[in-house]
């Protein structure tokens, strides 16, 4: 694969939730036991562009999709870019499990993969993140399609109503292991986290949430 297309430099999106997601199980309880499969899904049709490292850890790549060919992508920060290679069974998170057709311009990406000689990232199947955040708060309130929480972290403690992933879930922090009654469980008051798919304009929709 040759690495020819002009990077397209956009207006760079903000890591909801903070930096680099430097250990993905730590951050989101469960998250890498559910996505370690690696299933092969036909019809992925990206590529990629343009190689510089990215950091001192050469096993992880992250920023705006600024390019997309037929063979990987090239994630730009404000100060690096670097050119992820993606197998067509690559396994891609994007609130659903999915192809790398998943995968958009303007889209943020973190990936874990291996370092190759050229300086770019071969993608782990089931460690491609798009748009991923975590919130974290006080439980307010729930219904079947909508959570309520408080002191989400945004520094003024006011309540936020997140409309739900259709394939959300809830699970225990302490193992990631599903909840038996799922939110009806959890009472009003209790400290939760969620990781979910963040939406144009700040928003969040929570696929996964646990306490």
């Amino acid at each position: 694969m040759k690495f020819t297309t002009p990077l397209s430099r956009r207006g760079l999106l903000r890591v909801a939730g903070g930096g680099v997601l430097a250990t993905l199980g730590a951050l989101y309880p469960g998250l890498g036991s559910a996505l370690s499969q690696k299933n092969s899904i036909a019809g992925a049709s990206t590529s990629a562009t343009a190689v510089m490292p990215s950091g001192p850890d050469v096993t992880y790549a992250g920023g705006e999709v600024t390019a997309i060919a037929a063979g990987g992508v090239v994630l730009t920060t404000p100060t690096t870019s670097r050119a992820v290679r993606l197998n067509p069974e690559t396994v891609v998170w994007k609130e659903v499990l999915g192809s790398s057709g998943l995968i958009e311009l303007g889209d943020w990406v973190d990936v874990r993969g291996e370092p190759q000689v050229d300086g770019s990232l071969l993608a782990t199947s089931g460690m491609v993140f798009v748009n991923i955040g975590r919130r974290d708060g006080v439980l307010v309130s729930s219904s079947a399609n909508h959570i309520t929480v408080s002191g989400d972290g945004d520094g003024d403690g006011a309540d936020i109503t997140y409309g739900l992933s259709a394939s959300f879930e809830v699970v225990n922090a302490s193992d990631g292991t599903p909840l038996a009654g799922g939110l009806a469980s959890l009472e009003p008051g209790v400290s939760i986290g969620m990781v979910g798919l963040r939406l144009p304009g700040g928003g969040f929709r929570p696929t996964r949430i646990w306490a």
